[in-house]
């Protein structure tokens, strides 16, 4: 039988935690234990979860609370304690969709040789909601994921824990929001095979509080954490030298792109269109700045902005 450790960081959580543990109980699949990591916070996250515990006797959740070590800390410290083979991630600030282990169970026992899944979800600011941007990632891992960009969202990802152990976890040096694509390359880079599943089985939530709301700070710690695998992987002849000048520009005007697309979704027109042309000034024939910028302009608030 399969079960699954859902492992849920939270610090300051009070406002989003509830909804989240509830998104985990609702699960048509009820094969899992919840394990909470109160990641040192300083509101009410601990009484709100324990109220949520005592209302919820029928389900396996636990609770540990730790002084603030960063998501990467409160993360490893979830899969210390977790029992199962496969760990589940999901942030305090997003939730499931009811089917989401059910789907996901069925894709692992169709390809057992996978050792990270992740699916669709949608993304969701204060004025918009749209799908993440689908795209398959062959083989070889490493190497589409690092120059094709990251494309797996933590609260989307279900991992073997062996797998995460071997790479030693989470990076606790990784403090700038970049700890999960660093963590998903050194997974590709140690040869754990991975599998995209084509459904919407969760929301990935953006509000002020996100790390992930300071777009361009959050794109120039990824930008370099990027080109730290970038360099490393010229040096090891991953990149041949005659590609390696293209693909360095391609890999900053990408980051550009997706800085610009991050104020685009939360109606910043006029940030997002000074990215798209930093982006296509970068790297000429990438195509996808040029038509984000036209797109811009497509709704009144994007346009006025």
């Amino acid at each position: 039988m399969l079960y699954f450790s859902v492992i849920i960081p939270c610090y300051n959580g009070e406002k989003t935690i509830e909804r989240a543990m509830q998104s985990v109980i609702d699960q048509t699949y009820k094969n899992y234990e919840l394990v909470i990591v109160d990641n040192g916070s300083t509101d009410k996250t601990e009484e709100t979860v324990k109220a949520f515990i005592d209302k919820n006797p029928q389900a396996d959740i636990k609770l540990f609370s730790q002084e603030n070590r960063g998501i990467s800390g409160s993360r490893n410290r979830g899969i210390k304690e977790s029992t199962y083979e496969y760990i589940s991630l999901l942030d305090a600030d997003d939730l499931w969709y009811k089917n989401k282990l059910e789907v996901v169970s069925g894709y692992i026992e169709k390809y057992k040789n996978i050792d990270i899944f992740s699916h669709n979800e949608m993304i969701v600011t204060s004025s918009s909601k749209r799908m993440t941007n689908p795209r398959d990632l062959k083989e070889p891992f490493f190497t589409n994921l690092l120059l094709e960009g990251n494309c797996l969202s933590p609260s989307a990802v279900t991992v073997k824990k062996e797998a995460l152990l071997k790479i030693g976890c989470f990076d606790m040096n990784c403090t700038g929001g970049q700890e999960d694509y660093d963590c998903w390359l050194r997974l590709a880079k140690s040869g754990a095979k991975f599998k995209i599943i084509p459904e919407v089985l969760g929301e990935f939530i953006i509000t002020g509080e996100n790390i992930s709301c300071n777009y361009e700070e959050h794109g120039k710690v990824v930008l370099e954490m990027v080109m730290s695998y970038f360099k490393k992987a010229c040096d090891e002849k991953i990149i041949p030298d005659n590609l390696a000048p293209f693909y360095e520009k391609l890999l900053c005007s990408r980051h550009l792109y997706s800085i610009g697309r991050s104020h685009s979704s939360a109606g910043r027109g006029k940030d997002a269109r000074q990215m798209f042309i930093k982006a296509i000034k970068e790297s000429p024939s990438f195509w996808k700045p040029y038509v984000a910028y036209i797109l811009s302009f497509g709704s009144k608030k994007n346009a006025k902005n």
